[in-house]
């Protein structure tokens, strides 16, 4: 009895507001998607760290031996041996053929590509959701537009009463005006099952499960449109993606400069101490098992690889090889931004067109609504005349509406594909 006291208290709340901001923050916070890049991005951080410590290399082992020996030969009592080991070591390089610095310049920028990567699965995640977001804003302007049709034809219901209880007008218009009625009854149960499959395709994107209310307006119609190649340069500066893109370029220079160091003599630096009771302890040489030693090493070794079956030169050249493929991609990525630019633009300025032919049509049906309603007053015109007019009317309403939830998808869906955060 309580629980059920209180799902029927929870229904009678208010729906709660949420802005499109809002909508993006929560569907952010909790997409799978922005979880698997941030985790790529920690990855990345971790591989910097790891290129930064081939600079110097330290380690300390520890170990611990039992042994058993007996001389199958002579036939001796056999004896338990315990071994001990405890050796500590530096190395570090004195010259790699830049490999090192190499490594990591190319860790840093594979870092930097990770970091745009959180960047850009952000912004597919915001664009998803305002494309959802505004699927259902256009869905409730609708039904405010039907909303007004309503009114209107229940005015005009009350005026055929009206006329039809003074015997001013045949009793067929009561039954016009409740086959129009009908039609929009037919309309409101067709938007409300669209609305209710909206709804919940938003509560699934965001992860809820109580109900909201959008309340981001559709932006003014006559907003300024900047120029098509501001917006594509802008793009090319800005994008995420093509930023990412040039990053991996960059540490594609710094895998090949890695590559060539091994045309380079290398030289390195190494010390290792050990201490323990081990037969053989380097520095010092073989020893009594029971024996205890410490050994100390130092020193440095230059190397040169002089031939390797030229697999140095074919290391090298296939870096190049990716090089240019990843060139080869820029150019496409390049295009298709200034496509998606290119496009998103023209559909926006079509749209400011279309709504401003749309709005002018409504004037002149406006107009002759109330011309029309005044003459079905006096009985100049038939009732079919005066629903017709008011069905071309709201046919025009909700074209705008239509127009105006498209418009404001299509200014993010362009603000995104400039560059800008949708």
């Amino acid at each position: 009895m309580i629980t059920a006291a209180l799902v029927s208290l929870l229904a009678l709340l208010p729906a709660r507001p949420l802005t499109l901001t809002e909508a993006t923050e929560l569907a952010v916070g909790g997409s799978p998607l922005m979880d698997r890049a941030r985790v790529a991005e920690e990855r990345a951080r971790l591989l910097v760290l790891r290129a930064n410590l081939e600079r110097i290399h330290a380690s300390i082992d520890v170990s611990l031996t039992g042994l058993y020996a007996k001389d199958l030969l002579t036939l001796d009592t056999g004896g338990v041996l315990g071994l001990a080991n405890l050796e500590g070591g530096v190395s570090a390089p004195l010259f790699s053929g830049f490999r090192v610095e190499a490594d990591i310049a190319r860790a840093e920028h594979l870092q930097q590509a990770a970091l745009l990567d959180v960047e850009v699965e952000r912004r597919q995640v915001a664009l998803a959701v305002a494309r959802t977001y505004w699927g259902v804003r256009r869905l409730a302007l609708l039904e405010q537009a039907r909303a007004t049709s309503d009114e209107r034809l229940a005015e005009s219901e009350r005026l055929v009463q009206a006329r039809v209880a003074a015997g001013l007008a045949a009793g067929l218009d009561v039954n016009r005006a409740a086959g129009r009625r009908a039609q929009l009854d037919v309309e409101r149960a067709t938007l409300a099952s669209e609305v209710r499959e909206a709804r919940v395709q938003l509560q699934m994107t965001l992860g809820l499960d109580d109900e909201v209310e959008l309340v981001d307006a559709p932006p003014a119609a006559d907003l300024a449109l900047d120029g098509v190649e501001a917006l594509v340069q802008r793009a090319v500066d800005l994008r995420p993606e093509l930023q990412a893109a040039r990053r991996r370029r960059q540490a594609l220079d710094e895998e090949r400069r890695a590559a060539e160091s091994a045309y380079w003599p290398q030289a390195g630096s190494n010390v290792l101490v050990q201490a323990g009771n081990n037969p053989s302890v380097p520095g010092v040489g073989n020893r009594a098992v029971g024996s205890f030693g410490l050994g100390l090493i130092a020193g440095v070794d230059v190397s040169m690889n002089l031939f390797d079956t030229w697999s140095t030169t074919h290391a090298v050249e296939d870096v190049a090889h990716r090089r240019r493929e990843a060139d080869a991609d820029a150019r496409q990525q390049l295009l298709e931004v200034e496509r998606a630019v290119r496009v998103a633009h023209a559909r926006v300025a079509s749209l400011q067109e279309q709504r401003a032919a749309l709005v002018r049509a409504r004037a002149i049906v406006e107009d002759n609504t109330g011309m029309l309603e005044r003459a079905y007053q006096r009985g100049e015109v038939l009732l079919t005349e005066l629903l017709d007019v008011q069905v071309e009317l709201a046919d025009a309403e909700r074209r705008i509406v239509d127009v105006d939830s498209q418009m404001a998808l299509a200014r993010i869906e362009l603000e995104r594909a400039a560059g800008g955060k949708p």
